[in-house]
């Protein structure tokens, strides 16, 4: 988020004047609500990330688990035959 406020206010500054038409004007107003779509963006983007690497981290687990036990039936050093 902070990445995000950090990017969110210069650009804000840099989109307003041509957001209103006119080169040179900033608008306080205006300013505030492109850093604030900015922002959410920025959120939204991280949420979606989250969730999926979540997701991958799940399925990651369970992946090493089955291979724990496949490794438990096929182990040959153990067996004393």
């Amino acid at each position: 988020m902070i990445i995000a406020i950090i990017a969110a206010v210069p650009l804000s500054w840099h989109v307003s004047p041509f957001l209103l038409g006119m080169p040179g004007g900033y608008s306080f107003r205006l300013a505030g609500i492109v850093a604030v779509v900015i922002a959410a963006g920025f959120l939204l983007i991280g949420a979606r990330q989250w969730m999926l690497l979540s997701d991958w981290t799940r399925k990651y687990k369970a992946y090493k688990e089955q291979q724990k036990k496949i490794d438990e039936k096929l182990d040959f050093e153990g067996s004393t035959e």
